[in-house]
């Protein structure tokens, strides 16, 4: 049997996620493949602090986001993006790729992914992807709109500048079996 080769683009749609705007879990996703056995499942927790009851001690725990949930500058979401292979036969060099919801800033080395997956970053709108994504550093040597502009060489692209996340898996996904791929912003 011929093993399928997929790639999906997980999209939030326009979903604009501003400073105290109500939204609820997000579990729509597109897929840019046409009869694709891979049902894509994105999951939004906020991280919340609570009193523990005996102790008295403060800890940090991820809350589901309900629909009625406020997100405000500062608060912490995670993103867990669930793909789970429901056809026949094994899909091979599955990739999936998340844009980064407009108004938040990626939380750096919070990425994560299963099944020997590699995980890029775009800083480009999701044109080309990088282990260590980096930025071009210029200086303005004329007119100050870009046509005299010297460059510099490049540093590490800042975390504001991410645009997008990507899961490379390295290994075949079996029929039946799940794979994830977790990632935090920050709401500006």
């Amino acid at each position: 049997m011929e093993k399928l080769r997929k790639v999906i683009y997980i999209g939030l749609w326009s979903l604009a996620l501003v400073a105290g705007l109500s939204w609820g879990r997000i579990s729509l996703a597109r897929d840019e493949t046409t009869g694709s056995p891979v049902r894509l499942v994105l999951q939004a927790d906020k991280q919340t602090r609570v009193i523990d009851e005996g102790s008295g001690a403060e800890r940090l725990v991820w809350q589901d986001l309900p629909e009625s949930a406020q997100v405000l500058p500062g608060d912490l979401i995670r993103y867990q993006l669930v793909a789970e292979n429901k056809g026949a036969e094994p899909l091979e060099a599955l990739v999936l790729t998340q844009p980064i919801p407009a108004q938040t800033i990626f939380v750096l080395g919070s990425a994560k992914g299963t099944n020997s997956s590699t995980i890029t970053y775009s800083v480009d709108g999701g044109k080309t992807f990088a282990a260590q994504p980096t930025i071009a550093l210029s200086e303005d040597s004329s007119t100050g709109a870009g046509e005299g502009d010297r460059a510099l060489g490049t540093q590490p692209a800042p975390a504001e500048a991410y645009t997008h996340i990507r899961w490379s898996l390295r290994e075949a996904i079996q029929s039946g079996a799940m794979v994830t791929g977790e990632f935090q912003v920050e709401v500006k």
